[in-house]
């Protein structure tokens, strides 16, 4: 049986009234290829939506990439750059005839998490935040979670969101964590796409797949969009988690 990861629905921008606001960016050579634009060092919304909006407008250059951070773009051309200076006038242009993009088509990614297996650290968790373990699902699965970026693993969520009571150090001592694990790190929440060395808290464990290089695109949740952890039961992690690998699907 197969499952699919699905955005519960459309959703709207959390912003009533979005209107640009000009920040003062930063353009700065990065290799041979590459222009580093970097907005105020703020993690907020309103940054990432006016960093999507300029994105989207920038289909008049030769790009081969682009990289989105918390707070900056790392603009990536097919060829190496000739004139930095024309490139960054070019590109402030841009940004001044900008315009809002609709964000009414931004979605809400549901992703099942099974928080009551053994091998997590979700007991001590509870232990050190002096939380039970049913409160601290509570409060996990209560937010929906921006997504800011992709990163650090393919399919792997930088979210913002995190309740602060459940911000938690990462662990002294990293350890092998299984695929689909949702843990904690400092103000941060994430599921583990694969397999990997990690010192995040683990509190849960999820059937989906994030990335598929088969699909296009490989990773379906986008910046821009939500999650929201749904909590299951045993029985049903065990079904979604047989020999056909379940993956995220968006909810109508």
């Amino acid at each position: 049986m197969e499952t699919i990861p699905k955005p519960s629905k459309f959703y709207k921008c959390s912003i009533n009234n979005f209107k640009l606001k000009n920040y003062k960016l930063q353009f700065k050579p990065f290799g041979s290829k590459a222009i580093l634009v970097e907005w105020p060092a703020e993690v907020k919304e309103e940054i990432l939506l006016d960093m999507l909006a300029f994105q989207n407008h920038l289909d008049g250059m030769d790009l081969e990439d682009v990289i989105v951070g918390y707070h900056s773009l790392t603009l990536i051309f097919s060829s190496p750059i000739q004139s930095f200076q024309e490139h960054v006038v070019k590109l402030q242009n841009f940004y001044k005839s900008r315009s809002p993009i609709s964000f009414s088509d931004r979605k809400i990614w549901e992703i099942p998490v099974y928080y009551e297996s053994h091998n997590t650290d979700l007991y001590e968790l509870s232990e050190a935040k002096g939380i039970s373990s049913e409160r601290i699902i509570e409060m996990h699965t209560e937010p929906k979670y921006l997504v800011y970026f992709i990163g650090f693993q393919p399919g792997f969520m930088y979210l913002g969101g995190l309740p602060k009571e459940l911000h938690h150090p990462r662990r002294g001592n990293p350890k092998m964590v299984s695929k689909g694990s949702v843990a904690i790190g400092g103000s941060q929440t994430g599921l583990y796409p694969f397999e990997s060395i990690g010192g995040w808290n683990v509190i849960g464990q999820s059937p989906v797949i994030l990335f598929d290089p088969n699909q296009d695109p490989p990773c379906k949740v986008k910046s821009g969009d939500y999650v929201k952890f749904v909590p299951i039961s045993k029985s049903e992690f065990e079904v979604h988690s047989g020999s056909v690998e379940s993956k995220p699907f968006p909810h109508d």
